[in-house]
C-alpha cells in the first residue's frame, strides 16, 4: 500500500511478523510476538493496516506543509476520532512555536485526505464464548494503574499493553 505525500513515498506492507513502513528508503517495523500476529485473523490484518496507516500519518501534513494526502488504502472507520484527537492536541503542541494555534488548526482543517476506496473495511471477528477481557493501555502512570485496578476489582480480566513509541 502506497501513500504519496508530496514527493515522499510511504509504503505500508504486512509480513510474517507484523507491519512494515518504508519511508524515504528506511524501514520501520511494528513487530508483534509471533504467536500474537499468527493468531490475529487474516481477514482483519488489512483492516488493521488501513487504520494504522492513517493513525500514524494523519498529522504529517502539519510538519511537512503538505495540503493533500492520497492513501492507497481504504478509509479508516476511525477518521473522525483521529481528526478530533489531533485537533484537541494542537493548542498544547504549538504553544511555544510558530505558527499559532489558529493557523495550525486552519491548516489541519484544510488538509484533504483521499483514499483508494469509498467505503471503510469493517473488522472481521468470530464471536467466542470467553470471560470478559479488556485491553488496558499501561503507561505506569496513575490513570492507567487505576484503570487496571478497577478492571480487576469489577471482575474483568485485563490484558496490559505498553507501547514504546519513542523510537
Amino acid at each position: 500500500m502506497f501513500i504519496p505525500i508530496s514527493r515522499k513515498l510511504l509504503k505500508f506492507s504486512r509480513n510474517r511478523k507484523g507491519i512494515k513502513v518504508n519511508f524515504r528508503g528506511r524501514d520501520f517495523r511494528l513487530i508483534y510476538p509471533g504467536e500474537v500476529w499468527e493468531a490475529y485473523p487474516e481477514k482483519s490484518k488489512d483492516f488493521l493496516v488501513d487504520n494504522l496507516a492513517l493513525l500514524e500519518t494523519i498529522s504529517m501534513p502539519l510538519v511537512s506543509g503538505v495540503k493533500e494526502v492520497n492513501y492507497n488504502t481504504s478509509p479508516s472507520i476511525f477518521l473522525p476520532f483521529f481528526q478530533s484527537m489531533v485537533i484537541k492536541n494542537i493548542p498544547s503542541a504549538v504553544e511555544d512555536y510558530e505558527p499559532s494555534t489558529r493557523e495550525t488548526l486552519r491548516h489541519f482543517h484544510n488538509i484533504r485526505y483521499g483514499f483508494r476506496d469509498k467505503a471503510a473495511k469493517t473488522p472481521h471477528y468470530k464471536a467466542r464464548a470467553r470471560k470478559d477481557r479488556v485491553i488496558v493501555p499501561l503507561s505506569g502512570g496513575k490513570d492507567s494503574l487505576l484503570t487496571l485496578a478497577v478492571c480487576r476489582d469489577i471482575g474483568l480480566d485485563p490484558v496490559c499493553v505498553y507501547v514504546n513509541d519513542t523510537v
